[in-house]
């Protein structure tokens, strides 16, 4: 398998890659985005600039009324990406975690100053940017300003990522809580990746990735062809997707993803002072992992799948005749943070509804849905395959035929003892008249 690479282009993917370690706090001010971008003016949109200086999407995502809502307080993302400059202004007070590990290359650097941090740190901008900026410039506003970002960096932009990919991030990232998990990346496929990410699912994760920039996805582009996962494409600010682009039965939506703000270092002096327009399924996957962030914030009391099916249920402007009709070039259609929040998805069906039960699918559904105990469980009675738990029918019965062994041996016991004791009782009157 070729080990795969950050790369670098217009609406960009990334490649990535993971392994096991303690987090450390930090305070942070990030900054944003990746790829090929186009500079544009950074104080102030020009008459002309339809993307509004890059800030397009507050007005599209109505943030203003959304967070006077919910901002995502009390729920926890998880950004699986390249390292991550905390020090940017974006992302200064922001609860935002930084691993102590490099999971795809054990002992390099989790963050960084260059500009081999600028796709990780645009992610994390895009989901808790504070909008401060630089001077007279504006800066990145973040979807969900009050969620927590826990991040795990697996290798750096324009470098070859070896390893485990970042099967371990996804574990780490389980363990430490995540609800969402944000991963604008593409690897290879690995059977321990598909567990991880069923893993994630049966502890109540919603799983969010970004699709190839063109073309159509194919089994080797994990994560975004896992079982179950949400995928995204990039939109712009007429809700259009610019080409190249992507199409796919796989395809969940559209989110914003076209010339969108983004912060980088200054060639010159290094300082993280450049802001530009960057386009990607990056930046709509980001987006996505943090309206999901405050949606969830709204409606605590939902499941992850009931969160993925407001999610689908509420794209667009206007309520349609089928909630769930979708097609291969916009998947549900366009996100509509205004209309999930609204929802309330409690009263959607507790089932995830990307969930495919083709033969090529993985994870299978037995392994996202798993038993009672969290754990995959076999088809029909049939015997588990190796390393597979058995169907809770079959658990059940070995229950109770164990059960009905104990209570047998207990019965025999009781009944020696009594016996036993009748003869001892004997041998001492015996001894006594003697």
């Amino acid at each position: 398998m070729t080990a795969p690479a950050f790369v670098t282009q217009h609406r960009p993917q990334r490649r990535t890659g993971a392994s096991r370690a303690p987090l450390r706090r930090v305070t942070a001010a990030l900054a944003v985005l990746t790829g090929v971008a186009v500079p544009a003016g950074a104080a102030a949109a020009a008459p002309d600039d339809p993307s509004q200086g890059g800030l397009w999407y507050v007005d599209a995502m109505q943030l203003d009324e959304v967070h006077a809502q919910a901002t995502g307080a009390d729920v926890t993302v998880a950004v699986i990406d390249s390292p991550v400059n905390p020090d940017v202004a974006d992302l200064a007070g922001t609860d935002l975690t930084v691993s102590d590990e490099n999971f795809c290359q054990p002992g390099a650097p989790v963050t960084g100053t260059d500009d081999r941090a600028s796709h990780g740190t645009n992610m994390a901008a895009r989901i808790v940017g504070t909008g401060a900026g630089i001077a007279d410039q504006p800066g990145i506003r973040g979807v969900a300003p009050d969620a927590r970002v826990l991040y795990y960096t697996v290798g750096a932009e324009g470098e070859t990522c070896e390893g485990t990919l970042f099967t371990e991030a996804v574990g780490r990232a389980i363990d430490d809580g995540a609800d969402v998990i944000s991963m604008s990346t593409a690897v290879g496929f690995r059977p321990a990746l598909a567990e991880a990410l069923a893993e994630a699912q049966r502890a109540g994760v919603v799983l969010v990735a970004a699709v190839a920039n063109e073309g159509t996805l194919t089994p080797d582009d994990w994560p975004t062809y896992a079982n179950g996962v949400v995928t995204v494409e990039a939109g712009d600010v007429t809700a259009t997707v610019q080409p190249p682009r992507l199409t796919s039965p796989l395809l969940t939506l559209v989110a914003p993803g076209d010339e969108l703000l983004s912060v980088y270092p200054d060639e010159a002096s290094g300082e993280w002072t450049h802001y530009m327009l960057g386009s990607g399924t990056s930046h709509a996957t980001a987006t996505t992992a943090a309206a999901l962030a405050v949606a969830w914030s709204a409606h605590p009391d939902a499941t992850a799948n009931q969160m993925i099916q407001a999610l689908v249920r509420n794209t667009g402007t206007e309520p349609k005749a089928d909630e769930l009709a979708r097609d291969d070039d916009v998947g549900y259609g366009f996100l509509s943070l205004p209309r999930m929040l609204a929802a309330d998805p409690t009263t959607y069906p507790d089932e995830n509804p990307l969930i495919r039960d083709d033969a090529d699918a993985l994870p299978t559904r037995a392994q996202i849905e798993g038993d009672a105990s969290g754990e995959p469980t076999g088809e029909g009675g049939e015997t588990p395959a190796e390393g597979e738990q058995p169907s809770s029918e079959a658990t059940d019965a070995s229950d109770s035929s164990g059960s009905g062994s104990v209570t047998f041996v207990v019965i025999a016991v009781v009944a020696i003892v009594l016996v036993a004791g009748v003869v001892v009782g004997l041998v001492i009157r015996s001894r006594r008249r003697a």
